[in-house]
């Protein structure tokens, strides 16, 4: 009935880097990340109480090296350190077999450190980026779940969240998910309604870091939280048996105050605004076939259309995205898997110009195959 489970991970890399268009043959960088969660599970009162309390640490550093070869070559000697500490607490009530009613709270710190400085030369001058920056940000939450299954025509999912973030006011969010079931016609009517919100990163609002082309990103204290509103609805249907799957679903998101990144002219420096709002609407359809027992095939498509309140498209977010899945058993030891993955055209920003562009589409194909030579190897 108790459990505790310790989960750590560390990492280093590093990279030999060439600063603008030519080689450089002592620039570097090394990064750490190191992780850990310690877990503890309970169960009491013979599965009607089912607690969860968690702590978890994460810390990424990264180190910059860029020794100057001549008067208007570069130079980089920058540490960036960033913390993130949680604390959770969750609580499972199983009410009875149709009401699952959870509790929950988060308490979360983070941290940004940078020092050093960057310097560009040229026959102007030296540019000098400064990376000096501490900043901490802390986050308390609160929020509960009620899933109820009332017979088997009807499921209803309701959530309630409250984020207190110490640099904003208190917003709470809500979610609402009913599932209608009709098991005579194999028939799923499904729907959801919520609020989202999500607070700026302290990149986002104090970072700073030179790019490949002498000019530099800078945060924006002034940033406000991401708010949205979303709906969606859709049917599934089952066919032959359980064999063809289908279903579509038609959503609408809108947001207010949404982060984006923009190019500042004639500087080329980038920094992240808030622009005063956007909406992307859509649907999303399915098709699953299982033919033979031994073969599966899944397609899924999904058309995006997004707009910012003065008719622009958002960044990188494809209007048709597509996949498609196969799987194959000849044998019970013997499996292949082949995936086609589609992303259509995009709107992005050109690194060079800094004017938006469209980023051509593209495919990517996978192909695997197993075989399980006994139980114990494949």
């Amino acid at each position: 009935g108790f459990s505790v489970q310790l989960v750590s991970r560390y990492s280093k890399a590093h990279s030999d880097l060439d600063v603008g268009s030519g080689e450089d043959a002592d620039s570097y960088s090394v990064t750490r990340q190191a992780t850990n969660r310690l877990e503890a599970r309970g169960t009491f009162f013979h599965d009607v109480w089912k607690p969860m309390l968690a702590v978890s640490h994460t810390w990424h550093q990264r180190l910059n090296f860029n020794e100057r070869q001549n008067t208007l070559g570069d130079e980089d000697h920058t540490r960036h350190r960033g913390e993130r500490t949680k604390t959770e607490f969750q609580n499972d009530l199983h009410l009875d077999k149709s009401n699952t009613l959870t509790l929950g709270a988060e308490s979360e710190k983070e941290t940004m450190k940078s020092v050093g400085v960057s310097v560009y030369g040229s026959g102007f001058g030296d540019f000098v980026i400064s990376q000096d920056s501490n900043e901490t940000a802390r986050t308390h939450s609160a929020y509960l779940l009620d899933q109820l299954a009332p017979g088997k025509y009807f499921r209803l999912n309701t959530g309630l969240r409250l984020d207190d973030h110490d640099s904003f006011e208190p917003v709470t969010t809500y979610r609402l998910t009913p599932i209608v079931i009709i098991p005579e016609t194999a028939t799923r009517l499904k729907g959801s309604y919520g609020t989202a919100y999500k607070a700026p990163s302290l990149y986002e609002r104090f970072g700073r870091s030179p790019t490949n082309f002498g000019t530099q990103f800078f945060g924006n204290p002034n940033l406000l939280p991401e708010e949205s509103t979303g709906w969606e609805t859709g049917i599934e249907q089952a066919f032959w048996g359980g064999r063809v799957d289908t279903g579509v679903l038609y959503f609408k998101n809108r947001f207010e105050k949404l982060i984006q990144t923009v190019f500042l002219l004639p500087s080329f420096d980038t920094t992240t605004v808030n622009i005063n709002g956007a909406e992307s609407r859509g649907a999303e359809y399915y098709l699953a076939v299982r033919p033979l027992q031994s073969l599966h095939v899944r397609l899924d498509y999904t058309y995006t259309r997004s707009r910012d309140d003065e008719g622009r498209e958002l960044l990188r977010r494809p209007r048709h995205r597509g996949r498609l899945a196969l799987e194959y058993r000849p044998l019970p030891a013997l499996g292949f898997t082949l995936e086609t993955l589609y992303v259509g055209e995009r709107q992005d920003i050109d690194r060079v110009s800094g004017q938006r562009l469209t980023a051509n589409d593209y495919t990517l194909v996978n192909i695997g195959g197993s075989w399980s030579w006994s139980k114990s190897w494949s």
